[in-house]
């Protein structure tokens, strides 16, 4: 299920010193890694320069991830540090192998920059979690025409 983005900025920076986010535990939905459809999900579709890439727009996982592929094939600048585990809502843990940060990511012409965990496998090329919807302020849901507004 692709979903309508409305979006009425060109640009938000994700400035990574959310308090509460920045301690936390990084967690992912295990729909973000299975590709189960689910109410707190979304699906849409995004450039990473010209290359396109299936996007997660997930309420249910607490950071921002994109699978190692692409930035194996994107060419993507990883920083590799301490080695991070990320919970999956299951309970299960999973190793995140870096984190790409303020990566560019475009959205219908929307450009988001924010930093993403690196992970070895999932179902989705990238996902957005709360991480970033935490910044977009009000956000409106519109179920019946799947779509997404925010300011």
């Amino acid at each position: 299920m692709m979903v309508d983005v409305q979006l009425e900025e060109e640009t938000v920076d994700v400035d990574m010193d959310i308090e509460s986010l920045e301690d936390a535990i990084p967690e992912i939905s295990f729909h973000a890694l299975v590709g189960t459809a689910h109410s707190q999900t979304f699906q849409v579709i995004g450039n990473i320069g010209n290359q396109k890439v299936i996007v997660l727009i997930d309420w249910g996982s607490t950071h921002n991830f994109i699978e190692q592929s692409v930035v194996t094939k994107f060419g993507l600048q990883m920083v590799c540090g301490k080695s991070v585990q990320v919970t999956v809502r299951n309970k299960e843990i999973i190793e995140c192998t870096g984190r790409c940060m303020r990566l560019s990511l475009s959205i219908q012409g929307f450009i988001v920059q924010a930093d993403f965990y690196v992970l070895l496998e999932a179902t989705y090329q990238a996902v957005l979690g709360v991480q970033w919807l935490a910044t977009l302020g009000p956000i409106q849901i519109d179920y019946k025409e799947l779509g997404i507004t925010f300011t």
